[in-house]
C-alpha cells in the first residue's frame, strides 16, 4: 500500500502534539493533497478529527487490536474481522 507515515503523536498516547506538529502535518497533508487522517481506536481522536475536517477530509480509525474488548466480542468479531475493518478503511 506504499504507506507514509507521519505521526502527530509521540510514543504515550495522553501526549498532547504542540501546535508547530499540528502545523507541519496540515501543511504537509495539504502538499500532497491528503485529507483523510488515521487514528488508532486507542487514542482521543479530537486533534485528528479537527485536522481532517481543516483539509476536508475525514478522520479514519485502525484498530491496533490490543486485545479484543466486549464490545468486540459481542459483535463477533476477532483478529482476523478487525484487520479486515482496518484493510477496508486503508482501501478509501
Amino acid at each position: 500500500y506504499k504507506l507514509e507515515i507521519h505521526a502527530l503523536a509521540g510514543l504515550s498516547p495522553e501526549e498532547e502534539p504542540s501546535p508547530a506538529t499540528i502545523a507541519a502535518l496540515h501543511d504537509l497533508a495539504e502538499q500532497k493533497n491528503l485529507a483523510d487522517i488515521f487514528a488508532e481506536s486507542l487514542t482521543d481522536s479530537g486533534t485528528v478529527r479537527a485536522l481532517a475536517a481543516d483539509l476536508g477530509g475525514q478522520a479514519r480509525v485502525l484498530d491496533p487490536l490490543e486485545g479484543l474488548t466486549t464490545e468486540n466480542e459481542a459483535a463477533g468479531k476477532d483478529y482476523l474481522s478487525i484487520m479486515r475493518d482496518n484493510l477496508a478503511a486503508l482501501r478509501l
